[in-house]
Formats: C-alpha cells, structure tokens, sequence
C-alpha cells in the first residue's frame, strides 16, 4: 500500500473528492469515525484543509472504507485509460504528458488507487514534477517579490531626492528674505537686486525640478495601482479557469453516465402553431420556447446581437449575479459590486424596457433583497445552494411562450439555460450592453 502521508494534498485532490463524495451518500453509520464530523458538508466544505486531513485519517484507519473507494476509483472510465496505458518504461513520458495536460494530480491518485506495477517509481516521478512545478512558481513568486521591491526603492529615493529639493528650497527662500532684508537697508545697492534676481531664478528652478519628481512619483504610484489591478485580475481569472475546469470535468462525468445508460425515447411535443399579429415577424422556436427577435447578420453572443434582443420588451433577462460582476473585476466588497451590478440592471431596463431577474449566491441580506428596484428582481440562492441551479430553476419556470435570455460564462449554466430553450450570452457581452446603457 502506497504511504498516503508522502504526497501532499493536491496530488490526491481527486482521490480525496471521491472520499468526500463517498461520505456524502452514505449514512452516518457507515462513515468511518474519523470522518463522521463531515457528514452535512458541501463541496467546498470538504474541499479545505480541516476535511482533507479528516479524510486521510479515515482512509489510514478504515481498512474497509479505503478499498471501497479504491475499487470505486479504480473503475472510472478516466482512471482506468490513465492505468491501462501506464508502463514502468514509459513511466517518466507519461507523468510528463499527464503534467503538461494537468492531469498529474489525476494519474497519482489512479496510481495509489490501482497500484499497477511501477507504482513506487510512478509516485516518485509525480512528487518530482510537482517539486518542480511548485519551484517554478515559486521562482515567479520571487520574481514579482523583486520588482515591487526595485519599485519601493525608486519611490524611496524619488522622495528623498523631493525632501532634498525642499530643504534646498527652503534654505533659498530664507537667502531671498535675508536678501530683501538687506535691500530694505540699502536700497540702492545694484549686487543686493542682481543677487535677488539670481535667488528668484534659482527658486524658479527647483520649484520646476519639485514639478517633475511630482510628476514622477504619480506615475510610480499609478504603475503600482495598475499592478496591482493586474494581480487581483489574474488571481480572478485563476480561480475563473478552475471553476471552468471543474465544470468541464462534472459535464464530462455527467455525458458519460448518459452514454452508457440507455435512454428512452423522447415524447412527441403536441405542435403549437401561433399566427404573429399583422406587421409582426413570426418568432422562431427552440426547446419548445419562443426566441428573441434577432435581426439578420447578428449574433446572438455580440453586443449588437443582445443589445437587439432585450430591446424586445416581451424579454426576459436573467444574470448570474457574482458571475457578471467577476467578469467585470470591479473590486470592493461583495455588497457594492451587487450595488453597482443593479443600478447598471436598472439603467438598462429603463433603456430598453426588458423585465430583469438577478441572482446572487445565498446572503444574509435581506435588506438589500427586499428594496424594491426599478424593472430589477434580486433573488439569492438558498445558503446551501449556488446561484447556478437558481438561474436554471428561473428559466424552467418561465413560461415557454415567453423569450428567455441569460447572462452567464458559467459552462453548467449555458448548457441546461439551453435546454429549457433560452438564449444564453456570456458575461462580458452583457457587460458592454450595460456600458452601452450608461
């Protein structure tokens, strides 16, 4: 048996998922002891520090409970073409080839579950591209640590060359008055006013050279503040791709399952035939709902495209509240970026008139759910729940004889808002239809 204490917890990561879920659908008294504190916990609860240490816990103490689960991985379809194809030659070519497609984690976990031949050997290899890997970022890490602090040496100097300046200025401005002092004494005296001339001009001069080390640290200050903007964004758009990868892998797991059970076939919907009022264009159906108007050359995820279509009052528009104002990276606080993200809603409505749902992750907010806005619905997801299946839920509700449109870039969103026949455009479309508006 592999030595589960020798490998960190993000080469296990979905060998320990499958735990938690493994706890999840049993009962209380068929967890193992060590994990029994777990039970109620979502996703993302267990997917922290504390659950991931209960669960190794309960994988080294429950015998039982760890080749339960080991069989169960094993038997994944992902799992068993990463085993199947492992060989102790080609051991290094494909850690290297599972790390390229980041997949290192998945084929450490199938090697510790599996414990093919080689196995030592393979786990060996993963904690040997992982080191590397986390040097590279490290290496990174430091390199950012080194500019910003090249960065705060330039701005220590600007300013001890500014202080400088001022002390020398301040020193001639003293000269000047000790200069005018002697003019009042003898005024006729032409060195005392040439002196002077000499002093304003001097001054002059360092007030320019002040202007310029101003103007100097303004633009260090605003090269800072857009680094930082640039780091938030990055670190934003991080969390956005593994969201999108975890998405990815839940749809993938979620096609499979469909594949390889048999389906039965579909019902024959009774067909609906609606004849449009005179001068008004036939609308096209999709899932049995009726669709947006959308003039001709224009695509439905494009600006123009969505601006046409909400100019459509019979429009429904439903948002993906966190997922919209992530998109936009606007900063601050959870309850100002709603803030903003509703009067943006509402100055669309008022433009082109479409009744507008907005759905936020659950608050505790009530306040702010209960104000009544202009064209706006503002809903929050139960606390257990994420804002997704909200969005959905809204979109089944809606009648099919009512156009519906979602903003999302949410990939679980877009493809189940799609089969109940709405229209779905991503985040930064709805955004530049919100500019737009103003």
């Amino acid at each position: 048996m592999v030595d589960l204490a020798a490998l960190p917890d993000r080469l296990l990561a979905p060998l320990l998922d499958a735990a938690g879920a493994a706890v999840q659908a049993r009962t209380p008294d068929e967890v193992p002891t060590a994990a029994r504190s777990l039970v109620g916990f979502d996703r993302r609860g267990l997917a922290r520090g504390p659950a991931r240490r209960q669960l190794r816990e309960a994988l080294d103490a429950d015998a039982d409970f760890r080749r339960a689960l080991f069989e169960t991985f094993a038997a994944r379809e992902d799992v068993r073409a990463l085993v199947d194809g492992w060989t102790l030659a080609g051991a290094l070519a494909i850690a290297s080839s599972a790390a390229q497609r980041h997949e290192l984690a998945l084929l450490t976990s199938a090697l510790v579950a599996a414990e093919p031949e080689g196995v030592d050997v393979g786990i060996g290899i993963s904690l040997a591209l992982d080191a590397q890997a986390s040097e590279s970022r490290a290496d990174d890490t430091r390199t950012a640590e080194r500019a910003r602090e090249r960065e705060r040496e330039a701005q220590r100097r600007l300013t001890a060359a500014r202080d400088e300046l001022a002390r020398e200025r301040d020193e001639l401005v003293e000269q000047l008055r000790a200069a005018r002092r002697e003019r009042r004494e003898s005024r006729q005296d032409a060195a005392l006013v040439e002196e002077r001339d000499g002093l304003r001009a001097r001054v002059d001069a360092i007030e320019g050279e002040l202007h310029d080390v101003r103007a100097q640290l303004e633009r260090a200050e605003g090269a800072r503040a857009r680094a930082n903007v640039r780091a938030k964004r990055a670190e934003s758009q991080h969390g956005e791709s593994l969201d999108r990868v975890r998405a990815l892998e839940r749809a993938n797991g979620e096609l499979r399952r469909e594949v390889e059970q048999p389906r039965p076939p579909p019902p024959t919907p009774e067909r609906v035939v609606e004849v449009p009022a005179r001068g008004q264009a036939a609308r096209r159906r999709r899932g049995g709902r009726v669709q947006p108007a959308l003039p001709g050359g224009l695509f439905a995820d494009s600006i123009e495209g969505a601006d046409a279509m909400l100019r459509d009052a019979a429009v429904v528009l439903v948002v993906d509240g966190y997922n919209v104002t992530k998109a936009a990276a606007a900063g601050g606080s959870l309850a100002t970026e709603r803030e903003w993200l509703v009067r943006a809603l509402e100055a669309l409505h008022l433009r082109c008139g479409p009744e507008i749902v907005v759905v936020f992750d659950g608050d505790d907010t009530p306040v702010f759910g209960q104000r009544k806005r202009r064209g706006v619905r503002v809903a929050f997801s139960p606390a257990a729940d994420e804002a997704d299946s909200v969005v959905v839920e809204a979109v089944a509700a809606t009648p099919p004889t009512v156009p519906v449109v979602v903003a999302s870039s949410d990939g679980w969103v877009r493809e189940h808002a799609e089969t109940f026949g709405a229209v779905v455009i991503a985040a930064p479309t709805l955004l530049g239809v919100l500019r737009r508006a103003g």
